[in-house]
C-alpha cells in the first residue's frame, strides 16, 4: 500500500491537526536540537506510547522542519486510517519479509532524494510507556544502506501535572553518529540508548517551573 500524497489535502488537514492539538491538550511543548540541512535526509525515529503519535510527525514537519515526508505505518494500521496516505504514509507488511525488504528499499530511493524525511517508530507496535526499549531490525538495515541520511531520536512525552487536560513534550536529540561496520545489533542498541536518554531527560524537564521548550501548539 503506497502513500497517496496530496499537498492540497495537507494544506488544510496541517490547520484542523494543529486546531486538534490545541484543543485537546493543555499546551504542547518543543524543544528542538536538530535543524533539517536541506542537503541531507533526515529519519526520525520515535518512541510509540500514544493515539496521537500518528499525527505528531505531520504537526512536527509542518510547522517546524518543512521537509518532504514520508512515514512508514504497519499495513492493519494504513487499512484502517486510509487517509494516512494521504499525508505521506505508506505499510509495511512485517509478516512477509519478502515484502518487508522491497518496501525498506523503496525507503531508501525515497531518502537518497535531498530534503526528504522519514518519520519511524522502530518499537514496531504501540507500547507502554514503561515498557523497555527495544527495537526492531529495521533502523539498523536502513542505516547500513543510507549515506547522507541523519538519524535523529524524538522523544514524546505527556502528563496531567499542570492541568486537567494533558500536556504534551517534544524532545529532538541530535544526530546519532556510528561506524557504519557496527553489526546491525550493535547499532540498535546504540539508537535504543540515544532515544533513552532522551526520555529521562525530556521526563524530568517536563516537570520544572520553566522548562526550555517553545510552544507548538
Amino acid at each position: 500500500m503506497k502513500s497517496e500524497p496530496s499537498r492540497l489535502f495537507i494544506f488544510f488537514f496541517r490547520y484542523y491537526v494543529k486546531l486538534l492539538f490545541s484543543r485537546r491538550f493543555n499546551r504542547v511543548w518543543l524543544d528542538q536540537n536538530y535543524r533539517p540541512d536541506e542537503n541531507r535526509s533526515t529519519v526520525y525515529f520515535l518512541n510509540h506510547n500514544s493515539w496521537w503519535d500518528g499525527i505528531i510527525p505531520l504537526l512536527l514537519n509542518e510547522f517546524r522542519f518543512g521537509q518532504r515526508a514520508g512515514a512508514i505505518m504497519n499495513e492493519v494500521q494504513i487499512r484502517k486510517h486510509p487517509f494516512f496516505k494521504k499525508i505521506g504514509a505508506y505499510a509495511i507488511d512485517r509478516n512477509n519479509p519478502r515484502k518487508a525488504i522491497k518496501t525498506l528499499h523503496e525507503t531508501v530511493n525515497f531518502l537518497d532524494q535531498k530534503g526528504t524525511c522519514l518519520f519511524l517508530y522502530p518499537q514496531g507496535s504501540l507500547m507502554g510507556p514503561c515498557e523497555p526499549i527495544v527495537f526492531e531490525g529495521g533502523i539498523s538495515w536502513l542505516h547500513d544502506h543510507c549515506d547522507t541520511v541523519d538519524f535523529v531520536p524524538v522523544a514524546l512525552h505527556q502528563h496531567t501535572y499542570y492541568s486537567d487536560k494533558p500536556s504534551l513534550f517534544i524532545k529532538t536529540g541530535k544526530p546519532v553518529a556510528m561506524d557504519k561496520t557496527l553489526t546491525k545489533s550493535e547499532k540498535n542498541r546504540i539508537f535504543e540508548h540515544s532515544l533513552k536518554d532522551l526520555l529521562i531527560n525530556i521526563r524530568k524537564e517536563s516537570f520544572t517551573e520553566d522548562p526550555d521548550f517553545d510552544r507548538l501548539a
